[in-house]
């Protein structure tokens, strides 16, 4: 008698888009969706132990995500009208948020200089 198992099949649950924001990376407005990606260790191809949940708001333009915890996330699927912001540095390195950061203080300053030349 033999088994065949495996590890690794993903499902997705999709729980609509909220808020309207900024994506950092590809900057557009948009609306981000809220998705719950679970990880199972299957038997027969069939999943039945999940092993692994990653709660993800994803910019839908880039794919660019953020990761949540899941009380962040229960509380945005119950209320998705005020869901309060999510930090735009969570998971990136010193390095990343440096250049982050940088990227936005010449945004305002060319910005400012924009409205300036408008008068």
């Amino acid at each position: 008698m033999f088994f065949i198992f495996g590890f690794g099949h993903k499902t997705i649950k999709r729980f609509g888009q909220i808020n309207e924001d900024s994506c950092h990376r590809c900057n557009n407005n948009v609306k981000r969706e809220l998705v719950k990606v679970t990880t199972w260790f299957t038997l027969f191809f069939i999943p039945i132990i999940p092993y692994k949940t990653q709660y993800l708001l994803i910019c839908p333009i880039c794919s660019d995500s953020y990761a949540l915890g899941k009380a962040e996330f229960d509380y945005m699927v119950k209320n998705p009208e005020d869901a309060v912001e999510v930090d735009k540095y969570t998971g990136k390195t010193a390095t990343q948020i440096a250049y982050l950061k940088q990227m936005e203080l010449i945004r305002n300053e060319r910005s400012q200089k924009g409205d300036g030349d408008a008068n």
